[in-house]
């Protein structure tokens, strides 16, 4: 609750990138301008999910796998922070360093 009233935007966008990818997911895009022109989260702005998706990086959740950039259809790509294979869902909210959201690392 504390990451929802902290930051909701950033917790909107995890949750969302969560159920489009799944819990063994491989690399994956998450592109902000994609996802602006696609409106997957209403009428957000590029620069707003910029801002979810570092904080979520910073917060250690996401890893950017890949940094892409070389042309412009090669996208940076992200994974879980905990191996796939290892991640269970739904959230745990006591396995982040500094406390908060995290993904569960034990098998259910």
């Amino acid at each position: 609750m504390h990451l929802y009233q902290s930051s909701p935007d950033a917790a909107l966008l995890f949750n969302m990138l969560r159920d489009h990818h799944g819990p063994k997911a491989g690399p994956f895009a998450a592109s902000p301008k994609a996802m602006a022109t696609a409106r997957l989260i209403g009428k957000w702005a590029a620069k707003r999910y910029w801002a979810a998706r570092d904080e979520r990086v910073a917060q250690g959740m996401l890893r950017c796998a890949t940094r892409g950039g070389r042309t412009p259809k090669d996208l940076a790509l992200f994974e879980w922070a905990v191996r796939s294979g290892a991640i269970s869902f739904p959230i745990n909210m006591n396995t982040v360093p500094g406390g908060g959201e995290a993904l569960d690392t034990e098998k259910p």
